[in-house]
């Protein structure tokens, strides 16, 4: 059974991931770590956190309700009734499979737990990271394959043109051969271009940094190799920028644990997990900032 498994995810050459296959495993792997910066506490049993922050991320929002059928749960869903405000609704409109579903009335047997202050779901960001993830990804691999290669060739014909490719084939592969054509000696131009470790490390660095930027989008600090060039300012200003981010959806998700206990006699909590707990990382930063100064003295 683990010998099958393993062959499935094993893919020949031939079928290798392609810009579209990449870009959908990004989208699972961000999406996945979204799921986990936030730690919901004594949820219903039938309630698992993935199932609140799967909706928030992706929508922008969900509706917590007390179902007949299948009890405490949450849904994507319509909201109607109009009210002073743009984005504040008086009915909530749900259906899922085996649940009984229908309308209730927010505020009373229905409770909208919202991503952002403005219900912005995190699903943009994600495909715009997953986007330049899977470009910096197949451009690495590019650049490794040509890191090989110690000439760049061009032919005049499709029969040298050929034998180039099956060289190239060759050394894709990893083996080293030598092309045995005549024809090759006049018929071969050298069109090479200067590469080296450094510029491999430079595309590595990339991936880092669109990484460092999504989190960051979010609200959480990713260590960056350029810390200790910035100023006592700048990091301070930094910071403010981030706590502001994940301090908004961390205050949405509180603000609708309180209804939902007020509403349904419960005891939700919600805080931000321990791997992405931003004060620790703040101690962190404050350390670093003490480290820039004392440099100074």
């Amino acid at each position: 059974m683990a010998k099958t498994i393993i062959e499935k995810i094993i893919k020949s050459e031939q079928e290798e991931m392609t810009l579209a296959d990449i870009y959908v495993d990004n989208v699972n792997l961000l999406f996945e770590k979204c799921v986990r910066i936030f730690k919901w506490n004594e949820t219903p049993k039938n309630l698992p956190q993935r199932e609140i922050e799967k909706y928030i991320i992706a929508l922008g929002f969900c509706g917590f309700v007390k179902d007949k059928k299948c009890g405490y749960m949450v849904s994507n869903g319509g909201m109607s009734g109009s009210t002073q405000y743009d984005d504040v609704f008086k009915k909530f409109t749900y259906s899922r499979p085996t649940a009984n579903g229908g309308t209730v009335t927010i505020g009373k047997d229905c409770v909208i737990i919202r991503n952002t202050s403005m219900m912005n779901p995190l699903s943009g960001l994600i495909r715009r990271t997953a986007s330049q993830l899977a470009h910096a990804d197949i451009t690495l691999r590019a650049a490794l394959v040509n890191y090989r290669a110690n000439e760049v060739l061009s032919a005049d014909d499709d029969s040298t043109a050929e034998s180039i490719n099956a060289y190239y084939s060759s050394l894709y592969e990893g083996n080293l051969k030598a092309i045995v054509d005549s024809g090759l000696i006049n018929g071969v131009k050298n069109l090479s271009s200067s590469k080296s470790y450094a510029d491999l490390l430079k595309l590595t660095d990339v991936k880092n940094e669109i990484m460092r930027s999504f989190f960051a989008e979010i609200g959480i600090r990713q260590k960056s190799d350029k810390r200790e060039r910035l100023v006592t300012e700048e990091v301070e200003s930094d910071s403010m920028m981030l706590l502001f981010n994940i301090h908004d959806m961390l205050e949405q998700r509180q603000k609708a644990c309180e209804e939902i206990n007020k509403i349904f006699n419960l005891n939700m909590s919600v805080e931000l997990s321990e791997e992405w707990d931003y004060l620790k990382q703040e101690r962190s930063v404050n350390d670093e900032i003490s480290g820039i100064s004392g440099k100074g003295d």
